[in-house]
């Protein structure tokens, strides 16, 4: 089995007489914990809260973001409506020039 410069230096302690063991072992002890972990997490509502407030921002985002995308459009149609009264009153202008008094 080949090891690691880390652990030729400092090997690691090997409490069964099977390090194969010993890893399944620790393996196991690791999924016991997770699995516990997740439990209290869901038991106690920090998943479910933590969804449900993702999925507030993720509203709230598109909200925000619908908001600002009808103000813009709003914002260019008025600019539009201004630009064609200032062409009107330019062409006004214009038609007032070629046409002396």
């Amino acid at each position: 089995m080949k090891v690691c410069d880390k652990h030729k230096k400092e090997p690691a302690l090997i409490y069964g007489s099977c390090v194969g063991c010993e890893i399944e072992d620790l393996r196991r002890q690791l999924k016991l914990v997770q699995s516990h972990a997740k439990r209290l997490l869901d038991k106690n509502g920090y998943v479910t809260k933590w969804n449900e407030g993702f999925q507030a921002g993720l509203k709230s985002a598109k909200q925000s973001w619908e908001e600002g995308w009808a103000y813009g459009k709003e914002q260019e149609r008025l600019r539009f409506e201004e630009n064609a009264t200032f062409t009107e009153e330019i062409m006004k202008l214009e038609e007032l020039l070629d046409h002396p008094v």
